[in-house]
């Protein structure tokens, strides 16, 4: 109940309360795609089912509440919502450590990855503290929930020793990676536990004795033929979650087999256009794990003789050392193109101009050549560029953070 709105104890209908399957996913990068495939895995076992991400509140395929609603505000209005038997909740580093978790108890919790972002604000200074804070968690977990973490993260893999100490109690454990016969990954099963991970190009999702195939990793939409490792972890790490929640093998591979055919699957997160014979991604990346990891789709996907062009933005509240690594994140991949942006949505505190200026500056310093990089003072704007630039053969990289401006571009190269 709303605080504002407390009945009195004799009208609560008390019969009609009760627990509903639930799972929380935290992490640097994927948090968003890895609760939205959660999300879809429960629909399609026939939950009506409520999720939460950093794009707002969706009961099904209903959008509730636009913005970012990955802290309590949004696992609120969700578990508050009687309509609803499943939630999926994105868990996000700032609403846990302003507010903690909103929800007293969940059936699964994941941690996704572990990488620079955010750092300098309110007392998070480094991996180790970043870890820590998303990994609260599992704090929530009763003695049968199941907490997934990434093999492939290093911090993850030493973290869960010092769990019992911090939360009183040993969390069981869900282990994921791009390879299922990593070593842990092989200990894990071996001990009876669950992991999930790719072997032979399908992914498998293994627990006590069963083994399923999910599907061959280069036919899932989402990975984009294998070359998309990134969303190949967070397909593995919903499905581990997924499971724990009561979702048969058989419904996720079926989930897994169209998700990420359509645009609308994944909204601002590898969304993909084809037009005039250029290839437009739209995404959301906003540091320099992410951008990593979608650049190397991107440059894949530029044909013979095409080039590759990307908007570069940030928001304001991030220090000069962050958009300096994403700078040189961007000149590793050698674009053709930069359209540096002001993401006039997310000045946070820098007067206009500032974010493009530093951003310039350090694409400079990275060795970009100064006439590859152009300076426009909004999303939009900054998007239009590109598209006027681009020939058959190229792909545009569009990061564009803003719903409305996103909106926007979408109707126009939708």
């Amino acid at each position: 109940f709303a605080l504002a709105a407390l009945p009195a104890p004799a009208e609560v209908p008390w019969p009609s309360l009760g627990g509903i399957p639930t799972a929380l996913v935290t992490g640097s990068n994927g948090k968003t795609t890895t609760v939205r495939l959660i999300a879809a895995c429960a629909r399609a076992h026939g939950w009506i089912t409520g999720y939460t991400c950093t794009d707002g509140v969706w009961i099904d395929d209903e959008s509730v509440e636009s913005g970012d609603y990955s802290g309590p505000a949004g696992a609120r209005r969700v578990v508050r919502d009687r309509r609803v038997a499943a939630a999926v909740l994105e868990t996000a580093r700032g609403g846990i450590l302003r507010r903690g978790i909103a929800v007293p108890t969940a059936n699964v919790a994941g941690v996704t990855k572990i990488s620079s972002d955010h750092f300098g604000e309110y007392g998070i200074h480094d991996h180790d503290s970043l870890a820590d804070a998303k990994l609260s968690v599992a704090g929530v977990l009763p003695a049968d929930g199941l907490l997934v973490l990434n093999a492939d993260d290093a911090l993850l893999r030493a973290k869960p020793t010092t769990l019992p100490a911090r939360l009183g109690h040993a969390s069981r454990l869900g282990w994921f990676a791009l390879d299922a016969d990593l070593p842990l990954l092989r200990e894990h099963r071996a001990a009876g536990g669950a992991t999930c991970g790719v072997r032979g190009g399908h992914l498998r999702l293994e627990a006590g004795a069963s083994s399923d195939d999910l599907g061959e990793v280069a036919s899932l939409p989402l990975a984009v033929g294998g070359s998309a490792r990134y969303n190949v972890a967070n397909l593995a790490a919903a499905a581990l979650a997924a499971h724990a929640l009561g979702i048969a093998p058989q419904t996720i591979r079926r989930v897994y087999a169209g998700f990420g055919a359509r645009p609308e699957d994944n909204p601002g997160r590898l969304m993909r256009y084809r037009r005039d014979g250029v290839e437009i991604l739209v995404d959301y990346a906003h540091n320099p794990a992410a951008l990593r990891g979608l650049l190397a789709v991107s440059r894949g996907l530029v044909a013979p003789g095409g080039r590759l062009a990307m908007l570069l933005g940030h928001a304001g509240n991030r220090r000069d050392a962050d958009f300096a690594s994403v700078a040189r994140v961007a000149a590793e991949f050698r674009p053709e193109r930069v359209v540096v942006k002001e993401t006039e949505s997310h000045l946070r505190g820098r007067p206009p101009g500032e974010v493009p200026r530093i951003l310039r500056h350090a694409l400079l310093e990275a060795g970009v050549p100064a006439e590859t990089i152009v300076v426009r003072d909004s999303e939009l704007s900054a998007a239009s560029d590109a598209l006027a630039w681009a020939r058959p053969g190229d792909v545009l990289v569009l990061l564009v953070h803003s719903p409305a401006a996103r909106a926007a571009l979408l109707e126009r190269i939708g």
